[in-house]
Protein backbone atom coordinates (compact mmCIF):
# COMPACT_ATOMS: atom_id res chain seq x y z
CA UNK A 1 0.00 0.00 0.00
CA UNK A 2 3.11 2.10 1.19
CA UNK A 3 4.68 1.88 -2.12
CA UNK A 4 1.15 2.58 -4.46
CA UNK A 5 0.46 5.61 -2.10
CA UNK A 6 4.47 7.09 -3.28
CA UNK A 7 4.33 6.05 -6.57
CA UNK A 8 0.80 7.26 -6.96
CA UNK A 9 1.96 10.56 -5.19
CA UNK A 10 5.01 10.91 -7.99
CA UNK A 11 2.59 10.56 -10.91
CA UNK A 12 0.11 12.67 -9.74
CA UNK A 13 2.77 15.79 -9.29
CA UNK A 14 4.42 14.37 -12.87
CA UNK A 15 0.73 14.50 -14.39
CA UNK A 16 0.07 18.04 -13.13
CA UNK A 17 4.00 18.86 -14.81
CA UNK A 18 4.08 16.80 -17.43
CA UNK A 19 4.72 18.87 -21.05
CA UNK A 20 1.55 19.43 -22.62
CA UNK A 21 2.83 19.21 -25.96
CA UNK A 22 5.35 18.73 -28.41
CA UNK A 23 8.72 19.60 -26.48
CA UNK A 24 12.31 21.10 -28.30
CA UNK A 25 14.22 19.15 -26.11
CA UNK A 26 17.16 17.12 -27.13
CA UNK A 27 16.01 13.70 -28.73
CA UNK A 28 12.43 14.36 -27.61
CA UNK A 29 10.53 15.46 -30.32
CA UNK A 30 11.78 12.57 -32.25
CA UNK A 31 10.92 10.33 -29.63
CA UNK A 32 7.50 12.00 -29.41
CA UNK A 33 6.47 10.35 -32.88
CA UNK A 34 8.92 7.37 -33.39
CA UNK A 35 6.69 5.26 -31.89
CA UNK A 36 3.62 6.22 -33.43
CA UNK A 37 5.29 5.46 -37.14
CA UNK A 38 7.42 2.31 -35.79
CA UNK A 39 10.65 4.48 -36.91
CA UNK A 40 13.93 4.10 -35.92
CA UNK A 41 15.64 6.68 -33.98
CA UNK A 42 19.30 7.70 -33.72
CA UNK A 43 21.60 4.88 -32.19
CA UNK A 44 21.51 2.46 -30.67
CA UNK A 45 17.55 2.60 -31.60
CA UNK A 46 15.64 1.88 -28.54
CA UNK A 47 13.76 -0.95 -30.45
CA UNK A 48 11.76 -2.09 -27.47
CA UNK A 49 10.79 1.62 -26.18
CA UNK A 50 9.56 1.98 -30.02
CA UNK A 51 7.78 -0.82 -30.20
CA UNK A 52 5.76 -0.06 -26.43
CA UNK A 53 5.29 3.57 -27.33
CA UNK A 54 3.13 2.32 -30.49
CA UNK A 55 0.18 1.04 -28.71
CA UNK A 56 0.07 3.75 -26.60
CA UNK A 57 0.39 6.53 -29.10
CA UNK A 58 -3.18 5.09 -29.87
CA UNK A 59 -4.77 5.87 -26.42
CA UNK A 60 -7.43 8.71 -26.98
CA UNK A 61 -5.96 11.26 -24.51
CA UNK A 62 -4.59 14.47 -25.97
CA UNK A 63 -2.11 15.05 -28.22
CA UNK A 64 0.42 12.11 -29.30
CA UNK A 65 3.17 14.35 -28.01
CA UNK A 66 0.95 14.41 -24.28
CA UNK A 67 0.51 10.55 -24.56
CA UNK A 68 3.89 9.88 -25.09
CA UNK A 69 4.78 11.98 -22.55
CA UNK A 70 2.37 9.97 -20.28
CA UNK A 71 3.84 6.66 -21.07
CA UNK A 72 7.58 8.17 -19.32
CA UNK A 73 5.65 9.44 -16.38
CA UNK A 74 3.74 5.98 -15.91
CA UNK A 75 7.14 4.63 -15.72
CA UNK A 76 8.86 7.19 -13.55
CA UNK A 77 6.02 6.89 -11.12
CA UNK A 78 6.48 2.81 -11.02
CA UNK A 79 10.70 3.06 -10.95
CA UNK A 80 9.28 5.42 -7.88
CA UNK A 81 7.51 2.85 -6.29
CA UNK A 82 10.03 0.25 -6.86
CA UNK A 83 12.59 2.84 -5.22
CA UNK A 84 10.43 2.45 -2.26
CA UNK A 85 10.12 -1.46 -2.30
CA UNK A 86 13.86 -1.82 -2.57
CA UNK A 87 14.55 0.27 0.08
CA UNK A 88 12.21 -2.10 2.37
CA UNK A 89 13.97 -4.53 0.95
CA UNK A 90 17.53 -2.94 2.37
CA UNK A 91 15.88 -2.88 6.30
CA UNK A 92 14.49 0.79 6.08
CA UNK A 93 11.54 1.58 7.78
CA UNK A 94 8.32 2.93 5.65
CA UNK A 95 9.24 5.87 6.54
CA UNK A 96 12.27 6.37 5.83
CA UNK A 97 11.97 4.24 2.32
CA UNK A 98 8.92 7.03 1.33
CA UNK A 99 11.50 9.76 1.78
CA UNK A 100 13.73 8.48 -0.31
CA UNK A 101 11.55 7.13 -2.85
CA UNK A 102 10.38 10.38 -3.36
CA UNK A 103 13.76 12.23 -2.91
CA UNK A 104 14.54 10.48 -6.00
CA UNK A 105 10.86 10.93 -7.67
CA UNK A 106 11.30 14.60 -7.32
CA UNK A 107 15.41 15.16 -7.80
CA UNK A 108 15.69 17.88 -10.63
CA UNK A 109 17.10 15.06 -12.89
CA UNK A 110 14.60 12.16 -12.70
CA UNK A 111 11.56 14.44 -12.31
CA UNK A 112 13.20 16.57 -15.83
CA UNK A 113 13.00 13.00 -17.58
CA UNK A 114 9.62 11.90 -15.81
CA UNK A 115 7.98 14.60 -17.79
CA UNK A 116 8.87 14.45 -21.48
CA UNK A 117 8.91 11.43 -24.05
CA UNK A 118 12.47 9.84 -23.42
CA UNK A 119 13.56 6.19 -22.94
CA UNK A 120 15.60 6.75 -19.30
CA UNK A 121 12.08 6.07 -17.11
CA UNK A 122 11.77 3.18 -19.13
CA UNK A 123 15.61 2.27 -17.99
CA UNK A 124 15.22 3.02 -14.67
CA UNK A 125 12.22 0.69 -14.08
CA UNK A 126 13.87 -1.99 -15.52
CA UNK A 127 17.13 -1.51 -13.41
CA UNK A 128 14.93 -0.95 -9.99
CA UNK A 129 13.01 -4.43 -10.87
CA UNK A 130 16.14 -6.35 -11.82
CA UNK A 131 17.98 -4.88 -9.05
CA UNK A 132 14.94 -5.99 -6.21
CA UNK A 133 14.69 -8.97 -7.92
CA UNK A 134 18.25 -9.55 -7.26
CA UNK A 135 18.24 -8.32 -3.91
CA UNK A 136 15.41 -10.76 -2.90
CA UNK A 137 17.42 -13.86 -3.92
CA UNK A 138 20.71 -12.13 -2.35
CA UNK A 139 18.65 -11.64 1.02
CA UNK A 140 17.42 -14.75 1.42
CA UNK A 141 20.40 -16.93 0.14
CA UNK A 142 18.38 -18.97 -1.86
CA UNK A 143 18.61 -19.71 -5.40
CA UNK A 144 15.22 -19.07 -6.83
CA UNK A 145 15.28 -20.67 -10.66
CA UNK A 146 12.13 -18.42 -11.47
CA UNK A 147 13.20 -15.51 -10.66
CA UNK A 148 16.53 -15.47 -12.11
CA UNK A 149 14.98 -16.49 -15.08
CA UNK A 150 12.59 -13.28 -14.46
CA UNK A 151 15.71 -11.45 -14.21
CA UNK A 152 17.27 -12.92 -17.58
CA UNK A 153 14.00 -11.76 -19.54
CA UNK A 154 14.13 -8.66 -17.56
CA UNK A 155 17.55 -7.85 -18.78
CA UNK A 156 16.93 -9.07 -22.28
CA UNK A 157 13.85 -6.69 -22.70
CA UNK A 158 16.03 -3.92 -21.48
CA UNK A 159 19.59 -4.25 -23.68
CA UNK A 160 16.69 -3.77 -26.72
CA UNK A 161 15.42 -0.69 -24.89
CA UNK A 162 18.85 1.29 -23.73
CA UNK A 163 21.69 -1.39 -23.85
CA UNK A 164 24.69 0.70 -23.18
CA UNK A 165 22.76 2.18 -20.03
CA UNK A 166 22.41 -1.50 -19.09
CA UNK A 167 25.48 -2.90 -19.49
CA UNK A 168 26.89 -0.64 -16.99
CA UNK A 169 24.86 -1.73 -14.36
CA UNK A 170 25.13 -5.48 -15.34
CA UNK A 171 28.24 -5.99 -12.72
CA UNK A 172 25.85 -5.03 -9.42
CA UNK A 173 23.07 -7.95 -10.82
CA UNK A 174 25.77 -10.56 -11.37
CA UNK A 175 27.38 -9.76 -7.61
CA UNK A 176 23.59 -10.14 -6.16
CA UNK A 177 23.26 -13.59 -8.10
CA UNK A 178 26.53 -14.80 -6.99
CA UNK A 179 27.00 -17.46 -4.50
Amino acid sequence: VWAAAVGGAAFAVYLRTLAPGLVAVFDTPMLQFIGRVLGVPHNPGYPLYVLLTFPFSYVPIGTLAYRINLFSAIFAALTVSLAFLLARRLGCRRIVSAAAALGMAFGHVFWSQATIAEVYTLNTFFVFTLLYLGLRIHVRERFDRRVVLMMALLFGLSLANHWPLMLLVSPAYAILLWP
